[in-house]
């Protein structure tokens, strides 16, 4: 009985985690009694959250999110989505009151060995799970494409180096793999991070990391790094028109979840989509660049404008503030690198997009808070 918040939050992960590369969707009766109601009782669950014990940033976050569906250009969609973002701040609490990480770091681990495993059987052509009879690798691990998986195991790898550092070892080959530029990034990040606050000498040994990272991502994916970044419909180009139109409604941004229907739409001049004329969720265009911003701040500014942005980094920044007057105690420091390669990896994946990422995302944050209050660790 004791160990109902740990089990709990490790089977909603690990149910959440090996969900297969399949399409779903949730079909809903636009303004049905039973959609008003939920609407409403995520309306009321939003008010109870402030009396949660959590960072005032997330409480502010999420009323103003609640404010910001009656203002987005598609409520329907945000006032759906506001249901989700409920369930996670509660999921959140429930993390906050696990007083043994263990469980969670061994169903992490768990997840992590079942990932290796499909991938390795993958890699040698002798899956008949997922890439039964396909002539060429289409899924790797269960998350479906190369990046996507890299940013998966980014997502698994603070839980497991604050479990066991050796698996640094099958998360780097893994990563490097997958040949996603974001995911190596990330992850030479998070090892600077560590080597700063450990090194005797922190400047050569920082400077030692940056300068292996620059190699091998100039070794293995620069070329196609600075296409994605800087080519016509590429991501530099995606993010700033999405900056762009975040300035049209500065405030209140266009509403949560709604990038992936709105931006497609304002950005028929964009071209290197993925196909010349498209049909997607009741809408038509000539181009569908992008339905994700590949850059997880650049989207939530587009959906809850500056307003929604400051208060979420505000909740980044609180964590980051208290890594920095916690002691320097080893929990506490691959806590800050963890948090560190979560960050970067947000800068060009969309891992808060993922139903697999985002408990883990959640529970970690989670763990941040509790290793940094009072001793620095649970």
């Amino acid at each position: 009985m004791k160990k109902i918040p740990e089990c709990t939050v490790a089977t909603i992960i690990a149910v959440l985690a090996l969900i297969p590369p399949v399409s779903n969707t949730i079909f809903m009766v636009v303004n049905s009694k039973l959609w008003l109601w939920m609407i409403l009782a995520c309306g009321f669950l939003g008010c109870v959250f402030i009396y949660s014990k959590s960072s005032v940033w997330l409480k502010l976050l999420l009323v103003y999110c609640f404010v910001n569906c009656f203002l987005s250009r598609a409520p329907y969609i945000s006032f759906s989505m506001y249901a989700s973002v409920i369930a996670s701040a509660f999921f959140y609490l429930l993390c906050l009151k696990i007083r043994d990480f263990e469980v969670i770091f061994r169903t992490i681990q768990c997840i992590f060995f079942v990932f290796v495993i499909l991938v390795v059987m993958q890699l040698f052509k002798t899956d008949t799970l997922l890439n039964f009879n396909r002539p060429e690798i289409v899924y790797l691990g269960t998350i479906s494409n190369m990046m996507m998986c890299g940013s998966f195991v980014i997502c698994l790898t603070p839980f497991l180096l604050s479990y066991k550092k050796l698996n640094i070892i099958p998360i780097g080959i893994i990563v490097f793999l997958t040949r996603s530029s974001g995911a190596i990034v990330s992850l030479f990040a998070g090892i600077a991070v560590y080597a700063l606050f450990k090194a005797r000498n922190k400047k050569m040994c920082l400077i030692a990391v940056v300068a292996i990272a620059l190699g091998l991502f100039a070794y293995l994916r620069a070329d196609t790094a600075i296409s994605l970044l800087f080519k016509h419909g590429g991501r530099g180009q995606i993010w700033a028109r999405s900056i762009e139109l975040t300035n049209e409604r500065p405030w209140q941004g266009h509403g949560i979840s709604t990038y992936r229907v709105l931006f497609p739409l304002y950005s028929k001049d964009v071209a290197g989509g993925i196909a010349p004329s498209w049909n997607y969720e009741g809408t038509t265009g000539d181009w569908l660049p992008w339905r994700r911003a590949h850059n997880a701040y650049v989207q939530i500014l587009f959906e809850t404008g500056y307003v929604g942005f400051v208060l979420f980094m505000g909740f980044v920044g609180s964590l980051l503030l208290r890594f920095i007057k916690s002691p320097k105690i080893e929990p506490a420091i691959v806590g800050m690198a963890g948090l560190s390669i979560l960050g970067t990896n947000m800068i060009v994946h969309f891992p808060l997009r993922l139903e697999q990422s985002i408990p883990i995302i959640i529970c970690f944050a989670a763990y941040c808070s509790l290793i940094t209050q009072k001793e620095g660790a649970l």
